[in-house]
Parts: structure tokens; sequence; C-alpha cells
């Protein structure tokens, strides 16, 4: 009881002093030029008809509670820019999402989190900038703010074949009009500090071809694994869009990825391969539809795990995941939409919960509703 109510006050007290430390930074920056304030709150409610005895729905991420109204997000975020090309960028939120990136290694697992918190600098009359801090993954189509997504929940490519957050610093080159070149070094995947001594590099050639194809190319390499300086992992992601009319926007994105010595079966080097396509219409004003179809493979386990290969002898020790996703939109007014998600998952294996508590089952389906406020 001793340490709970320690570990209690402990958070508490982190807490209180990010806070404060937040609102120093805000008002220097009042006194600077800004800041630009918005922000937005994000609550959800899912339900799985597989009735999955542990609560858990199999492979998700920000979702992965069954039955649960979740306060996803609440987030602020203030930004501006201060003199001589220098800038700022911090982003606080509160609620489940920030225990989900807090517990993937940027944090100790609360419900609160600062999400980005970088400077940005412009060289005065040169195409280069830099940005340091934690800032969010360069990779794929999804990202943790839902409202910016097609659809309610987010796939296996944003929950199990990227990084959320990184620390570090990036250098950015920008051609006239059409291409930019990004090359930067970060502590690891989800994590504020280092786990080991060696550093992962990253990488981006972007390519802008106006509103009909836009998109790039991203590479990470580095040891991630905790004290390992030799095993490396390396990440491979192109996604691009395209907005061919006002109605209509298209998303796709490729991604691979192998760790050395991660196999589950033998220990040799892990792979996975996914992709994914999400188109979104826009009807009108009030009302829009967002779909997601999705592929991920991982055969080798360490990615999506198949929950059967321990006692199985005959079970793979990864799986090939599907899932498709159906999301209408509801705009209320200008600042609330209200959105609903349909979402079929399916797996290579038995490898979802039924609700006497075996993984005996080859799919899942749940159906959630959610309310977002912009401000």
């Amino acid at each position: 009881m001793y340490h709970s109510k320690k570990s209690e006050a402990d958070r508490a007290g982190r807490t209180f002093a990010l806070l404060s430390g937040l609102l120093l930074c805000a008002a220097a920056s009042l006194r600077a030029e800004g800041p630009s304030i918005s922000g937005f709150i994000d609550t959800n409610y899912i339900y799985n008809f597989q009735r999955p005895a542990s609560g858990a729905n199999a492979f998700r991420s920000y979702d992965a509670a069954d039955d649960t109204i979740h306060l996803h997000n609440a987030q602020l975020t203030f930004q501006g820019t201060m003199s001589e090309g220098v800038g700022y960028y911090i982003e606080p939120n509160y609620g489940s999402d920030a225990l989900v990136n807090t517990t993937g290694g940027s944090g100790t697992g609360d419900d609160f989190d600062i999400q980005e918190a970088y400077l940005t600098y412009a060289a005065p009359g040169l195409p280069l900038s830099l940005k340091a801090g934690k800032f969010v993954t360069l990779q794929g189509i999804e990202v943790i703010e839902s409202k910016d997504n097609p659809v309610v929940s987010r796939g296996y490519l944003f929950g199990l074949a990227e990084a959320f957050t990184h620390v570090g610093a990036m250098l950015t080159l920008s051609a006239p009009k059409v291409a930019s070149v990004s090359l930067g070094v970060i502590n690891g995947w989800d994590l504020n500090t280092d786990n080991n001594r060696a550093k992962t590099l990253i990488s981006k050639l972007g390519l802008d071809f106006g509103p009909l194809l836009n998109g790039g190319f991203v590479f990470y390499y580095g040891a991630e694994k905790a004290g390992n300086t030799l095993d490396h992992r390396f990440s491979f992601d192109s996604t691009w869009y395209s907005k061919p009319s006002d109605m209509v926007s298209l998303a796709w994105q490729f991604n691979a990825g192998t760790e050395e010595k991660s196999s589950l079966a033998d220990g040799a080097a892990s792979h996975w391969y996914g992709f994914t396509v999400q188109p979104k219409v826009d009807f009108c004003k009030w009302f829009g539809l967002g779909v997601r179809y999705e592929w991920f493979q991982n055969l080798d386990g360490d990615r999506a795990a198949n929950p059967n290969f321990a006692t199985d002898p005959t079970a793979t020790p990864g799986l090939v995941l599907q899932n498709l996703s159906l999301a209408p939109a509801f705009h209320m007014t200008d600042n609330l939409m209200f959105r609903t998600e349909l979402r079929h998952d399916w797996a290579s294996e038995l490898a979802f919960e039924r609700d006497d508590g075996t993984f005996s089952k080859g799919e899942q389906t749940t159906i959630s509703g959610q309310l977002i406020y912009t401000f």
C-alpha cells in the first residue's frame, strides 16, 4: 500500500511539474509572437461481438479494451514562431491514448503524455530547416490523432510496424516545389532515453507533384533492443496521397521491416510486410465515408505473435492479419463530428479469443461510436 501511494504521488508530482513547465513555456511564448492554440476532445465506445473473456480486442492499439467508453484524447497544441526563424511546437494530451503511448516506452505508463515538444529553426535565405526534441514518426498514413484519420481505429501497420514517437534531431533540405530530403538521429522507437549505446538513423525523401500525387519514402535503421547494440532493426515505408476531386481522397501505404535474432521460432531474423489502402469520400458538407483495407504478415511472430504457438506444435509462431473497416462520419456542426466504425479482422490462424478464454476463432468483429470536438 505504501509503495502504491508513493507511486501515485510521484506520478502526480511529475504531472504537476510537466504542466507547470508547459504553462511557463506558453507564457514565455506569449511575450514573443503567440502562441496559436488549438485542440480537440475524442471519446469513443467499442463493442466486440466475439466477447473475448479477457476483455481485450486482439492486435489493436488505442481501442484494445472491449465494451469500454474511452476518453481517448483531450489534447492541446501550442505553436508559434519567435525571432530569427526559431519556432516551437508543444502538444500535451490526456486520456487512454496517452496511456498507450507512455506504456510503449516514452514514459512511465499513465494517462498524461507530452506527445510532441520540439523546436524548429529555418536558416535565413536557405531551404534548410532543423527540428529537435520529441516528435511523431515519419511513417504511415495514420496518426495518433484519430480526427485526422479516415476511420476511427488504427490498423496493424500503425500499431505493429511503426514507432509512435521518438526523441532526436532532424535536418531537412527542401528543393523548389517538388522534393525534400530529411536526415536525422533519434534515441530509438518510443524512447525518451536511449536503452542502449547506439542511435537510430532516420531519413525521408519527400515528393510533391501537387494534389494528384504526393508522398515519399522513409527509412529507419538502428539497434532497438535494450542493452544490445548488435541486432539491428530496419524499417522501410512508402506512403502516398491523392486528391482527384474535392469529394474524393485516397491514401495508400507499403511497409516492410526486419530485425536480427528476433524470430520466436529459432532466434533468426524476423521479417514483416504490409500494405493498406484508405479512401475517403465527402458526399456533402455534413456526411462522409472512410474505408480501410489492410494486410499484414509477420510469420516470425515478434510483431504479431500467434497465442497458440507455445501449446500447439503445428501452429506458426506468427500470423497473417487482415482487416476491413467502414466509418461513416456525420458533421453535426463545424466543430462536432460523430463517427461509427464497423471493423472486421481475420487471421491465418485461430488467433482470436472466445468468451471461454480459448484462442480458437479466426476472426473478430467490432463496432464503435465516436464523438470528436475540435477547437
